[in-house]
């Protein structure tokens, strides 16, 4: 296998490569890994995925998304698996390792407390850490619209929907 990076990235982006990267990326989750097994470099993928993307593929960016979320549930079956049925340790004394009479290895059950932990704040919410934020900001005078005009074009854009929320909320009578 060939890693290949940003400037060597001479092959095209085909639709049985974008269905090896995915199968990668379900299986480890790491992008690095998928994109090395196809030898695509991240701009390619990036690409694909991003709708500014001179090459958007709407197809690769949902077998992304599933992808991803299989390799969550993959990673939420092991937590599983290591919090309530356990994980088989061999067994040592004086270290040796020790024998059950039938002559086989000696093995203990280990569970994860842990896992269980974190299994049971994901599914049931009266486990999970009950914690507040104070999110109230202190008044320090009206905001100019010169003001908003100095930030960058991306967080404008993001301010726009609440400003204008802010002000159907207000009503006609408020202005």
């Amino acid at each position: 296998m060939t890693k290949r990076t940003e400037g060597n990235d001479n092959r095209q982006f085909t639709t049985g490569r974008k269905a090896a990267f995915l199968k990668e990326l379900a299986a480890t989750g790491r992008r690095t890994d998928a994109r090395a097994v196809v030898g695509i470099c991240n701009r390619t993928v990036t690409n694909h995925l991003s709708p500014n993307g001179n090459t958007f593929d709407p197809e690769f960016a949902a077998g992304y998304e599933e992808a991803m979320e299989e390799y969550r549930d993959a990673l939420v079956q092991e937590a599983h698996r290591r919090a309530v049925d356990g994980v088989p340790e061999p067994v040592y004394y004086m270290g040796a390792r020790v024998k059950e009479k039938d002559g086989k290895n000696a093995v203990v059950l280990k569970y994860s407390d842990r896992m269980l932990e974190l299994l049971l704040k994901r599914h049931i919410p009266e486990f999970r850490d009950r914690s507040t934020v104070d999110s109230t900001v202190e008044h320090k005078g009206a905001i100019a619209l010169s003001d908003l005009s100095e930030l960058p074009k991306a967080d404008r854009d993001q301010l726009r929907p609440l400003l204008e929320r802010a002000l159907e909320r207000r009503g006609p009578s408020d202005n």
